[in-house]
């Protein structure tokens, strides 16, 4: 009957399961996202929700730490639609965090686009008919699904 309890110990110490160690993600560690949704500076408005996700895992050492397709927090930040004489519309996203698990990893990053200008032609239509240079109209910026992101951890973070 004293074994028992020496056994039971030795079963349980060699039974459970193994605790990982955490890992840590380096402050400047660059994560690769993607957009999840269609965007367009004509549509888009600041402080709407951008649907972000990363794009491939963040791996150390064999370990993976963030898996493909965990959520990325992003909003508008800047928008300005196309307009005349050619100018052409900006879009601005803010990325603040990955949520890995029940961890919200914070980053840094933005990602600026801008469409064609259309100020060639609005010269070239002045130049010709001075009227027509006013209604001549940039590009409309347009993200499609997909759309690469990269990222950056804020600070160091301890994973695992």
């Amino acid at each position: 009957m004293r074994w028992r309890p020496a056994a039971f110990l030795l079963c349980a110490a060699t039974a459970g399961p193994a605790f990982a160690q955490p890992m840590i993600l380096p402050e400047g560690m660059a994560i690769p996202l993607e957009t999840r949704q269609e965007l367009s500076s004509k549509s888009a408005r600041v402080g709407d929700a951008v649907e972000l996700a990363v794009a491939r895992p963040v791996t150390i050492g064999g370990v993976t730490l963030i898996p493909a397709g965990s959520p990325a927090a992003g909003t508008v930040s800047r928008v300005r639609d196309n307009g005349l004489l050619g100018r052409s519309g900006k879009l601005d996203i803010k990325v603040s965090a990955i949520k890995v698990g029940g961890i919200d990893v914070p980053v840094r990053g933005q990602r600026n686009a801008q469409g064609k200008s259309g100020t060639l032609g609005a010269v070239g239509a002045g130049i010709v008919f001075l009227p027509l240079a006013v209604i001549v109209r940039g590009k409309d910026v347009k993200l499609p699904v997909g759309t690469p992101f990269e990222v950056y951890v804020d600070r160091e973070v301890s994973i695992g």
